[in-house]
């Protein structure tokens, strides 16, 4: 038995041996080939899909047709939003899990517009302003449509001819149609919100234009998953990639990217390099990253012969008016596989966790973002405990909160260490959407209570409807409501400039 230990040994320590051992090379692969991101740590995208209910009791909604006050209370149901990747830890981001919305809030969470307007008021030069708005949103909206007319029409005729199939021609067909019917989607919620704009009669003050910002997106690399990057089974099937990005009105998409080779092994991961910027975005701006994949046939013809012959087949398809053929395709092929929120806070060199991650992807993406700063003040949190009257069963009564108020916007948690635990905020008091010109205290025919203060506010719930709400809060001591006061006033000074 010694003697077989030491000859193992020996073996082992033998120079020919180290100089061909598979464990040394790959060794010196990781040493000197390893992504500088390598070391990033992988987290779960601090940004919400949507903001927590906002604060505040209904005094009147806004709906398309009709003004009306209402007292009745929106039915609430709990969903829950988890990960499904292989990497990804079993809880689930701790941002998004178990979060309660009412259904207006979830049509809302669907349309991926953020939180922020930029209503303006209706006098004048205003209203002028208006009207052009409704004028360009019409034409890019009928720009859309004619987009998808002439996508569908191209993918129409590859699905007629088999040598269109999978080839870069359809591809790109797909990838247009997709992004042409975002962008429609996109502009008719932005209509709505602008014709409810029109029967605002106190609407909110105008957004000061040096608080909008911009975001770059200049790097997106998606990790695959572990069994697609061996190729062992499906050898002649293979996955088209595109990443389609939302913020407001604004939907842009990547280029198609397709992972059609013959090698052994897969690569690991999708590159994006595509330099992508959104401009005039609010203050709590959002970005809904999604990914999308498409399963192409590895055997295709030559793309320049297709792209020939699908350049004259579709003109001669147009000519014809054959928008409205019933072989016409209405919908893009690509699936979404995975999707992620983006804001201020996951600016930089960033590796996140993937939400609804499916094959083929792994469930984590690195993203390389820069934004615009904000001023100071706005940056800087101002914290302590606020008391807010709430109706609950008909019942008024006052709950204590820890409440922050950092970029525009109170978040209420029950307890300082729920905010230090990254929990999600209880509600929320967007100062962008209050209609005051400067937040008073509250006189004694609304409240009896010391230290009382009210905030109006216009809150939209869905692209068609807006709510009225009235925060009614209490600081504990007269100096302490005098130093809430100074900061949300500020805040509103620079909001509005």
């Amino acid at each position: 038995m010694h003697s077989s230990q030491e000859s193992l040994e020996k073996t082992a320590s033998s120079p020919e041996r180290a100089n061909y051992s598979l464990s040394l090379y790959r060794d010196l692969q990781k040493k000197y080939h390893s992504s500088p991101t390598s070391s990033i740590p992988i987290r779960f995208s601090p940004a919400a899909y949507s903001q927590p209910p906002c604060a505040g009791e209904r005094l009147a909604v806004y709906k398309s047709n009709e003004l009306a006050i209402e007292s009745s209370k929106s039915l609430n149901r709990t969903f829950t939003l988890k990960p499904v990747a292989t990497s990804t830890p079993l809880d689930g981001s701790p941002v998004i899990g178990n979060r309660v919305l009412t259904s207006v809030s979830e049509t809302l969470n669907h349309s991926e517009i953020s939180s922020i307007s930029s209503w303006t008021t209706k006098d004048g030069a205003e209203t002028q302003q208006s009207e052009m708005d409704f004028k360009t949103l019409r034409h890019v909206m009928l720009v859309q449509e004619d987009q998808i007319a002439q996508a569908s029409v191209a993918l129409a005729h590859c699905k007629k001819t088999n040598s269109f199939n999978g080839t870069l021609v359809e591809l790109s067909a797909q990838r247009s149609l997709l992004l042409a019917r975002e962008r429609l989607l996109a502009l008719q919620n932005q209509m709505e919100r602008l014709k409810m704009c029109q029967l605002i009669k106190r609407p909110i003050p105008r957004l000061s234009k040096y608080m909008r910002g911009a975001i770059d997106l200049t790097s997106i690399n998606v990790y695959l998953n572990r069994n697609f990057c061996v190729r062992n089974t499906d050898e002649n099937v293979s996955y088209a990639f595109v990443v389609l990005l939302k913020a407001n009105e604004q939907v842009e998409a990547t280029q198609t990217v397709s992972l059609m080779d013959s090698r052994a092994l897969r690569v690991s991961k999708v590159h994006f390099s595509d330099q992508i910027r959104f401009k005039n975005l609010p203050v709590d701006f959002t970005v809904m990253l999604e990914i999308y994949a498409l399963k192409v046939s590895e055997d295709r013809r030559s793309d320049e012969y297709s792209c020939n012959m699908l350049k004259n087949k579709a003109k001669s398809l147009l000519a014809k008016k054959a928008y409205g053929n019933e072989s016409v395709v209405g919908c893009s092929e690509f699936t979404c596989c995975g999707h992620i929120c983006l804001n201020r806070d996951t600016v930089g060199i960033q590796k996140f966790y993937l939400d609804g991650a499916v094959y083929p992807l792994e469930g984590t993406i690195e993203i390389d973002s820069r934004c615009t700063k904000l001023p100071p003040v706005i940056e800087t949190d101002f914290r302590g405990f606020l008391t807010m009257y709430q109706v609950i069963s008909g019942l008024g009564s006052w709950a204590r909160y820890w409440a922050v108020l950092r970029r525009g916007i109170v978040h209420f948690w029950k307890y300082p260490n729920d905010e230090a635990c990254e929990k999600p905020a209880l509600a929320c008091m967007d100062l962008s959407k209050c209609i005051d010109k400067k937040i008073n205290r509250a006189s004694h025919e609304i409240c009896s209570r010391p230290n009382a203060f009210t905030v109006d506010l216009l809150v939209p719930t869905s692209p068609s409807l807006i709510e009225k709400k009235r925060v009614l809060l209490a600081a504990d001591t007269k100096k302490l409501c005098n130093a809430w006061l100074n900061a949300m006033n500020e805040t509103l000074e620079i909001l509005r400039g």
